[in-house]
């Protein structure tokens, strides 16, 4: 037993040495340093001192000097780390201040009681050709981001009051003549749909899963092909959410549904 256990207490006690070495090391350094400091005092005082017995005045002016020196060493780094703290105030509370501006403007991009847009005032959802319902901020994600941007740099730009030129404007009926001799109006022409195009056929009966899928993506432009969104779709957190994931729900339905849809 006394030699198995030989070896283990021999590395043992080798450790030990090396560790009062470095320890003792450290202290030397230190008190090396300390000595240095004390003898660096040391030869101040006794230049002091020499200026004092050469000149009074002399002396008096240069413990002024370092005095003033000391003490603007000081100040500066207090004045140092108070400019560092006010700093980071100022960074969040812009921070905060750009976070409240963005929920609030984010907020008008939503879906009213009756289902209509809250940003433009349309009165029914907003789709894009072929036929899906896409929010209000996915469809304004352009004029919602400029609306943001201008409201952090100091000039906040209102809800526009009217509806985009990508979404469906209200048919106008021309004023109806009247009296006995009137003839009747001609026939108006069907208004032209002004959404994007996004040149996806509807998908057939027998490959209407396959064409959902496909369209459960970004472009090379990041364009949302489900959508229409000329942005990718972000979580609260700022993260890019993938299309399968944001529009799960209405694709399940439509491929519930035979993927038949209707627009607006």
């Amino acid at each position: 037993m006394a030699d198995q256990h030989g070896p283990i207490n021999v590395n043992v006690n080798v450790n030990q040495v090396n560790t009062q070495t470095q320890h003792g090391q450290s202290q030397n350094t230190s008190g090396c340093l300390g000595c240095l400091g004390i003898i660096g005092v040391l030869m101040v005082v006794g230049f002091i001192g020499k200026a004092f017995e050469a000149s009074p005045v002399l002396g008096s002016l240069l413990v002024a000097v370092i005095v003033i020196g000391v003490v603007g060493v000081i100040v500066g780094k207090v004045n140092a780390a108070q400019a560092e703290k006010r700093a980071a105030a100022a960074k969040q509370a812009a921070e905060a201040r750009a976070a409240q501006l963005r929920a609030d403007i984010e907020s008008r991009a939503a879906v009213d009681a009756i289902g209509g847009c809250m940003w433009c005032g349309h009165p029914g959802p907003h789709r894009a050709e072929n036929g899906h319902a896409v929010h209000p901020r996915d469809w304004h994600a352009l004029e919602v981001e400029e609306a943001i941007r201008m409201a952090i740099g100091g000039t906040a730009a209102p809800a526009p009051s009217t509806p985009p030129s990508h979404s469906i404007p209200p048919q106008q009926q021309p004023p109806q003549p009247t009296g006995p001799g009137a003839a009747a109006p001609p026939p108006q022409p069907p208004a032209r749909s002004t959404q994007r195009s996004l040149h996806i056929r509807r998908p057939q009966r027998h490959d209407r899963d396959a064409e959902l899928l496909n369209q459960l993506r970004y472009d090379d432009s990041g364009e949302c092909l489900w959508c229409g969104s000329p942005t990718e779709h972000r979580s609260d957190t700022g993260r890019i959410v993938h299309p399968a994931k944001f529009h799960k729900a209405e694709y399940e339905a439509e491929r519930d549904a035979g993927g038949a849809s209707t627009g607006t």
